[in-house]
């Protein structure tokens, strides 16, 4: 049986779903950078150790948030964030720095 077909057999389906997700979001320029950041971090933690979800949020507060948190996510442009990752580096970071473009630019990425 396919996958999809299982789905619906359960009474889901992904596709209204989907949508219905959308109308409830606010609007996606209205977003910041903090917020689709906790909400990627609280879908995935699970996933993750104790230990690395703690990190995680960790080089988010430090490294990220004071910089682009409250900035809206139409506006987190690559000079935005080559700016922000310059800060890291410049407190001889590099591996943070690597690591955090990493988690950027690889949203759904399960580090």
């Amino acid at each position: 049986m396919p996958v999809y077909a299982s789905i619906t057999d359960k009474g889901h389906d992904p596709s209204l779903e989907n949508k219905l997700r959308k109308q409830t979001r606010s609007d996606a320029s209205d977003e910041t950078f903090r917020f689709v950041a906790l909400e990627w971090n609280n879908k995935f933690k699970h996933t993750w150790t104790d230990e690395h979800a703690v990190r995680i949020m960790r080089r988010l507060e430090k490294d990220l948030f004071p910089w682009i948190g409250d900035i809206k996510m139409d506006k987190v442009t690559p000079p935005v964030l080559l700016k922000c990752l310059r800060r890291i580096e410049a407190r001889d970071a590099l591996k943070s720095s690597q690591y955090d473009l990493s988690t950027i630019l690889i949203p759904g990425r399960q580090p």
